[in-house]
């Protein structure tokens, strides 16, 4: 069997059981992955496939491999002048702290990114238990969040305004540490948001994190979790898409709105009144 042979059945495998389609541009990479992994292991390809099927932890690496999970801190650096200019001064005439969620949270950085700026926001991390969330398919991503050790690269130009705002919370070394009391006040869970309920966040969220996931899913799938995204959202909800997502999201309980040039979607049972529909 052939590389390309190869790869076109790890391809089906993982639509077949995890709903992902692999975008063309990572195929090879993953060819050259599983290459790999079969010289390294000694494995034939039907030993490989069996190693699937059991082993949670090569199933991960297979993940990793698949998807882009680069990250970095304050990434899309107007999302969160969003968060801090029009989404938290929203809830607090409300009288709450709104609930986060982070649904491809990959390494974790961008749950951090939100847990520093509720801390600022919100004087303290000490309010926050059950307000910030963070899932991902890939448990590897989840165990870098759970150690909250960085490279220096995850500290880049993008995002940069807000660096201060995380400063009280790292050490700086050969790497970047976070601080235990805001790694607290991220809860992580393991969810495929094709397949698995979202029950595993307690009640509904008020801001919805989900960038650059939805092109692993064809077209009809991510159906499926547009309406699975809305039915979670609280009735005040603000859902935050990447950029290049935008204009293929559609749900009759959103509107899209705009500010200073950032789109994005709230519900229209919302009393937000900062609202610029399109």
């Amino acid at each position: 069997m052939n590389s390309e042979e190869r790869l076109e059945i790890v391809l089906q495998y993982l639509e077949t059981r995890l709903g992902l389609a692999v975008p063309a541009t990572n195929y090879s990479r993953l060819s050259e992955f599983v290459g790999e992994r079969l010289m390294g292991q000694q494995w034939t390809f039907d030993d490989y496939l069996e190693h699937l099927a059991f082993d949670s932890d090569e199933m991960d690496l297979l993940i990793e491999a698949s998807t882009i999970g680069e990250t970095y801190f304050f990434r899309d650096e107007s999302h969160f002048a969003l968060l801090e200019q029009e989404i938290l001064p929203f809830f607090s005439t409300l009288g709450r702290i709104p609930v986060a969620w982070s649904a491809a949270a990959s390494s974790g950085e961008e749950a951090l990114s939100i847990a520093a700026l509720f801390a600022h926001y919100y004087g303290g991390t000490q309010n926050l238990t059950g307000k910030i969330w963070a899932s991902d398919i890939n448990s590897l991503g989840l165990q870098t969040l759970a150690h909250g050790n960085y490279p220096q690269r995850s500290l880049r130009d993008d995002g940069s305004r807000f660096h201060p705002v995380l400063e009280p919370w790292i050490e700086r070394g050969s790497r970047i540490q976070v601080d235990s009391r805001l790694k607290s006040a991220v809860q992580v869970r393991m969810i495929n948001l094709m397949t698995d309920s979202f029950d595993a966040i307690p009640g509904r969220v008020d801001i919805l994190f989900l960038k650059n996931m939805l092109i692993y899913f064809p077209l009809e799938r991510r159906k499926a979790i547009y309406r699975k995204v809305s039915e979670k959202l609280s009735s005040e909800g603000f859902l935050i898409l990447g950029k290049s997502e935008v204009p293929f999201f559609e749900d009759p309980g959103l509107t899209l709105l705009e500010h200073r040039g950032l789109f994005y979607f709230v519900a229209k049972t919302s009393s937000y009144d900062g609202r610029r529909e399109l």
